[in-house]
């Protein structure tokens, strides 16, 4: 058989390509995170999803390249597996593999949680989070056409709920909410939480693992790669931004407090509690389409 009769079907643009990166990358990530990374390092963390977000754009700025020179399914492992052989390329695929398994359970217990406010260990969260992966598994199943088109309707509407969020937040910015802006560590706290909200922006990779996929590839894969880290990074600080400086708690150690230990449903204000509440659902599924 060809080549040509194994090629798949080039069915996403530049839209499918752009939501498929983004959705993983803020997905529910953008609901998690935040308390996580404020915790260690205060307010300064919105550097820290900065030098993340640099980062990610120089290696998607790489991987670009060899995406639109080779653009196959598989994307690292393929690049791998013909560069440096097949126990390198194993290594490699199944490195991606479980990567994305753990961040797919994360992702899954999240769900859990939120919905029924339980920790992560009881039987009803975990119940629910393989629920919620079986019918991602059947909405994949049914083809990419099907799911590129479902993931721009999720992603667009995630994007417009933080987008209110975040205007209603800046109208009520307090900055004196932002001292000290640093956490105990100081700065060397900051290089750290690069180092963990890196992980968020793995999402540019996926895009390549699809560039067989991919109409127009020399133009829409290195666009949709840049734009997709692009997007999150300007996301993710001026979400770190509204929740610890528009917040009526007078310091933002208090609220970290209350991201780690209070449900999600509590942390919201009344005025975005709905758009929260939507917008984690649409996440969870933009995630994982």
């Amino acid at each position: 058989m060809s080549s040509q009769d194994t090629e798949l079907a080039r069915d996403l643009g530049f839209l499918e390509a752009y939501t498929l990166g983004l959705g993983t990358m803020i997905g529910a990530g953008i609901f998690v995170l935040p308390g996580i990374v404020a915790d260690a390092a205060g307010p300064a963390s919105m550097v820290s999803f900065v030098i993340g977000g640099v980062v990610a754009l120089l290696a998607a700025l790489s991987l670009s390249e060899l995406a639109t020179g080779m653009p196959k399914a598989g994307g690292s492992y393929y690049y791998i597996n013909h560069a440096l052989g097949s126990f390198f390329g194993t290594i490699v695929g199944w490195g991606m593999w479980a990567g994305l398994m753990f961040a797919t359970a994360f992702y899954m217990l999240g769900f859990g949680q939120y919905l029924l406010d339980q920790p992560s260990t009881a039987i009803g969260v975990v119940l629910a989070a393989l629920v919620m992966a079986s019918l991602l598994v059947m909405l994949n199943y049914r083809g990419v056409k099907e799911t590129g088109s479902f993931q721009n309707y999720i992603v667009i509407s995630l994007v417009g709920l933080i987008l209110v969020f975040i205007i209603v937040g800046l109208l009520s910015i307090n900055p004196d909410n932002l001292t000290p802006f640093t956490g105990d560590e100081g700065w060397a706290a900051v290089g750290v939480t690069a180092g963990t909200v890196f992980v968020t922006f793995i999402g540019f990779e996926v895009i390549a693992t699809s560039a067989e996929e991919i109409k127009e590839p020399g133009r829409n894969l290195p666009l949709s790669m840049v734009a997709a880290v692009v997007t999150p990074t300007l996301l993710y600080v001026l979400v770190m931004l509204v929740s610890l400086a528009s917040c009526q708690l007078k310091h933002w150690r208090i609220l970290t407090c209350r991201l780690r230990m209070l449900p999600a449903k509590q942390q919201a204000s009344s005025e975005t509690l709905a758009s929260l509440d939507s917008a984690y659902l649409l996440g969870l599924s933009a995630s994982e389409s």
